[in-house]
């Protein structure tokens, strides 16, 4: 064999060598970047459902041991409170079982994790799924041929007198003369009448129909009301329940029960708390304009007075005192700014009030 066959045939392997170099580095990226990938949603889902499953077992404690139904509100601040506790030690345990953890567990930890995170998911989603069902069954229970009082009031949005954009009308109804607050407490019972005299008392008196309260978890709501009941408004979570008065004497006072009708019905004054309008609207968190390119606020509590210029007349003002038909008023609480703005004409109101910020 010649040393230039021999020459050849080592070239030969050096090339064939060199051909093969980029399949190798090719495979071998690839392999690197499937285990990186790996790694990444292992500890993704290791991460996210520790999370998730803190968050469950936390807020499972609170409401099962700390929070109690006379927490009201606050029981759901105090649920998500520990929710949030839990879920930070899921996170802590999280990050530990990722850089502790060999990679074989690591994989365990991440698989367990999910499917407890996705059983934990599923029994919580068919237990409010079954709460659901459990409460139309009792409100259909109690309820008979009464509807509850969220029927009732979606039907009576649609039946409200709405202008050409869409917005309810409020200046189309009676202002009355103040409003009614009936505090909602478990097991009380309001009871409506027809018109009675004066100076009778409800021991002499039948009942036409009565509006009862059931406590909830949180909070207590409506247990029973009669098919026609749409209350002037509703934020029963907040324990607010108003309507509207037309009549009061020394006993008794007429509300209207229906605020898309306009049906009235008598309450004996003593089992609500009746408020005139000015001492109503001092108690409101702000007040609206329904008209504010017509009644613009003034400088004094006068038609023909200044108006005031460098305000929005249609953004939100707080209640400071009320002088006959105007409200004393200022754009925000921060600002020393005060005017007067009209808040009722002809018997009908100008304004609209918010009851919560």
């Amino acid at each position: 064999m010649s040393a230039l066959t021999v020459l050849g045939r080592k070239y030969c392997v050096h090339i064939g060598g060199i051909c093969k170099q980029p399949k190798k580095v090719v495979n071998g990226f690839a392999d690197s970047y499937f285990q990186q990938m790996k790694k990444f949603f292992v500890a993704l889902f290791t991460i996210l459902s520790l999370l998730f499953i803190g968050f469950v077992c936390g807020g499972w404690i609170a409401g099962e041991f700390i929070v109690t139904k006379h927490d009201g509100l606050a029981g759901g601040a105090i649920v998500a409170f520990w929710g949030f506790g839990g879920s930070m030690v899921g996170l802590i345990l999280g990050i530990l079982a990722i850089l502790k953890l060999n990679e074989r567990s690591r994989a365990i930890v991440a698989l367990s994790a999910t499917l407890m995170a996705v059983c934990l998911w599923g029994v919580f989603h068919y237990r409010y799924k079954q709460k659901q069902a459990d409460k139309a069954a009792e409100d259909e229970a109690l309820f008979g041929s009464k509807r509850p009082l969220t029927a009732v009031a979606i039907e009576a949005e649609s039946m409200k007198p709405r202008s050409a954009a869409g917005k309810i009308d409020e200046e189309k109804s009676e202002m009355g003369i103040g409003m009614v607050s009936v505090l909602p407490v478990d097991g009380k019972v309001l009871l409506f009448y027809s018109k009675p005299e004066h100076f009778e008392l409800p021991n002499g008196q039948t009942a036409t129909d009565s509006l009862t309260f059931k406590s909830r978890q949180h909070y207590v709501d409506i247990a029973t009301a009669p098919p026609w009941f749409v209350p002037e408004y509703s934020k029963l979570d907040y324990g607010i329940l108003q309507l509207k008065a037309i009549i009061v004497n020394r006993n008794w006072v007429e509300v209207v029960v229906n605020r898309s009708s306009g049906q009235t019905a008598w309450v004996y004054l003593q089992d609500v708390e009746f408020a005139t309008w000015p001492e109503f609207l001092l108690q409101v968190h702000s007040v609206e304009l329904l008209r504010p390119e017509d009644f613009l606020p003034r400088i004094k509590p006068m038609d023909h007075a200044e108006p005031i210029s460098n305000v929005d007349p249609g953004g939100f003002f707080y209640p400071i005192s009320i002088k006959d038909d105007w409200m004393e008023v200022h754009p925000d609480h921060e600002l020393d700014s005060q005017m007067w703005i009209r808040w009722r004409r002809d018997g009908k109101l100008l304004i609209k009030y918010s009851m919560l910020s």
